[in-house]
């Protein structure tokens, strides 16, 4: 950037962009001080004497709390997201893999029986390529 009209405002506590990471409340509606501060900095035409900056005070700190039930449904945990367990029981992981082996077995009869559907029209095939013998 050329130019002296520089200034850099630092939002620790923001992820991916501070326009909208950076709540100054719990309501989701309310605009956020990244948004305000850009908001300042363009209806004063870039005077950076302008842009009012009270609202970084105010941002909410990051929490790392997740709900229980969001946990469990996000990541299969029971129980909590820091300390859960997970939430798939052995029962479930036997049924998973008896499920895999049930589809293996169906492709693998379907592909028996279309190979031999493809060796009774070979003959067929052959004629019309030109490779008959």
């Amino acid at each position: 950037m050329k130019g002296d009209n520089k200034k850099l405002v630092e939002f620790p506590v923001a992820v991916h962009g501070v326009i909208g990471n950076t709540p100054l409340s719990d309501n989701h509606t309310d605009p956020h001080c990244g948004l305000l501060v850009v908001a300042d900095f363009l209806l004063a035409n870039g005077a950076l004497d302008a842009i009012n900056l009270n609202c970084m005070d105010k941002v909410q700190p990051l929490n790392f709390d997740i709900p229980d039930a969001l946990a469990l449904e996000l990541f299969g945990l029971d129980g909590g997201a820091m300390d859960g367990k997970l939430h798939t029981p052995a029962q479930g992981a036997k049924d998973y893999n008896f499920t895999v082996v049930g589809l293996g077995l169906n492709a693998l009869l379907k592909h028996s029986k279309a190979k031999a559907t493809r060796g009774k029209y070979a003959v067929y095939e052959d004629a019309c390529t030109g490779n008959a013998s």
